[in-house]
């Protein structure tokens, strides 16, 4: 899975040697975004492996037989390799809610064949998403959620306008939560641009920084809801028709969603550190 940019880290020739062995028989799955300008690259890779798109895609991802997984931020300002974290692991329970995240894309995205068909003008665009979008319809969905919370709230919001946002539109669904005695944990990165949400938040949650976020943010409620949320890093407004939420389907996954979350707080810095 990768958007239009890759981490410096991925060079051509990775792809190329990649691509070979693809080619010799291994099956294999590519999400990317496709436009006009990539289309006749993107045509390559379909010689050898079945390609989708989707757009907008903030987040590289590769795997191999369901035993490893790598994931991390492919967007933004990143030029040098030591400027990308990454997250490595073969944790089954891990592997398995990243396979199923990237299952639910591969179901909503567009066939390489349409897309091209698309782009060159031969058709009208595919049917939306049955994937929520939006930015108002996600904080819509989230506070009802966590108004039936019981037990906990688990909040990630990696991006620098994370607590801005979550404080903005979902404080009353917060502080409510609190007073009801519901266990309330978020881990973010603080800095300067949201230093004063984040003494905020700290007043009804305990909050961690994270110096090295993965590519997307989530929210798990009493272990029976969950959900996984690509959000525009650079706005902080309450309106965005770009980003997109996918939730969880099954117990199972929830539950692998957050261990995830657990190890993330294990690594995570405590705020007043």
């Amino acid at each position: 899975m990768a958007g239009r940019s890759r981490p410096p880290h991925i060079s051509n020739r990775l792809l190329t040697e990649s691509l070979r062995l693809i080619a010799k028989g291994i099956k294999a799955r590519f999400i990317l975004e496709i436009d006009r300008e990539n289309l006749k690259r993107v045509g390559k890779i379909s010689a050898v492996a079945e390609v989708a798109h989707y757009q907008p895609i903030p987040v590289f991802m590769y795997g191999a037989d369901d035993k490893s997984v790598a994931v991390c931020l492919a967007e933004g300002p990143i030029i040098r390799p030591s400027q990308t974290a990454q997250l490595v692991t073969n944790y089954r329970p891990t592997v398995q809610v990243m396979r199923q995240f990237f299952d639910i894309l591969w179901r909503e995205s567009t066939p390489f064949v349409t897309r091209e068909a698309i782009l060159l003008g031969h058709r009208p665009p595919s049917p939306s998403s049955r994937i929520t979008r939006g930015r108002k319809e996600a904080y819509t969905q989230t506070e009802i959620t966590m108004n039936s919370a019981k037990d906990s709230i688990r909040i990630y919001i990696p991006t620098r306008f994370g607590p801005v946002r979550i404080l903005k539109a979902l404080s009353g669904p917060l502080l409510r939560a609190h007073r009801r005695g519901v266990k309330i944990r978020a881990i973010c990165k603080s800095s300067d641009e949201n230093a004063r949400e984040v003494k905020t938040l700290v007043k009804f949650a305990e909050v961690r920084h994270t110096d090295n976020p993965i590519g997307f943010s989530m929210g798990i409620v009493d272990d029976s809801d969950a959900a996984i949320y690509h959000t525009d890093p650079d706005s902080s407004e309450l309106d965005s028709h770009t980003d997109y939420t996918i939730r969880m389907t099954s117990k199972e996954d929830i539950r692998h969603l957050g261990n995830l979350f657990e190890a993330l707080w294990q690594e995570s810095m405590p705020i007043e550190d």
